[in-house]
Formats: C-alpha cells, structure tokens, sequence
C-alpha cells in the first residue's frame, strides 16, 4: 500500500504546473523548504523518481537494485546513473546495469500533456 498526503500530492502538482519549488511555495503558502520536503517524501513512499536526461523525463524506481540505496542520490550524467554506495552504473537509456545487462532498474512509463507529467505505476 502506498500513503501519501493530500498536501503531498498538492506540493508536486504545483511544482510540476509552476516549474518550480519556489513558484510553488508561493502559491501554497508555505515555505520553498516545506514544499520540497512534501516532494521528498512522496517521491520517498512511491518509490519512483524523475529524472530529466537530455531533455527527456524517465521515470525509475529510485532504489539500486543491489542494496536499494537512492539512486537520484548518486552520479547523474547524460548517458549512466551511479549508485552512490557501491558504484553500480546504470544506461539511462536501457536502465541495465553497465556490467550486467540483466540487472535493470525497474522503469514507469511517462506521458506529458500540457504542463502536466502522467506516470503510470504499472511498468
């Protein structure tokens, strides 16, 4: 089961409407802080992460397949994310491992339409 806030859900909305955390802030009435901790924390029980690579949104599940560390944590280049505990790299293109093309990285599929990202939770 995945929990997460309504404050949450309104704190990424208006980041991804807005362009910003601080746009953002402004228009809740909060701290530019307290926005990004609400993002955190619901990108933290979901699980996944965006990342923007070359122009492009993908959308991984944010644990290292080798002992779960925080992979938007580590090394984010335009063609490999590393694992910032053991160095794990991982081809943004095909989200499998450098070394190990069998170890990938479970990916979510993106959909952008207007201003808005779509995830679809099912990979």
């Amino acid at each position: 089961m995945i929990n997460y806030t309504l404050k949450q859900l309104y704190s990424f909305e208006a980041v991804v409407r807005l362009g910003g955390f601080t746009s953002a802030s402004k228009e809740l009435h909060i701290t530019q802080p307290a926005v990004y901790m609400q993002v955190q924390q619901l990108q933290k029980n979901i699980g996944t992460k965006l990342f923007n690579i070359n122009g492009k949104i993908i959308a991984w599940d944010n644990r290292c397949p080798h002992r779960g560390a925080s992979l938007s944590d580590g090394n984010i280049s335009q063609k490999i994310i590393q694992c910032k505990f053991h160095l794990w790299e991982f081809d943004v293109r095909t989200a499998c491992a450098i070394k190990n093309s069998k170890i990938k990285v479970r990916t979510f599929p993106v959909e952008i339409q207007k201003d808005a990202i779509f995830i679809s939770l099912k990979s």
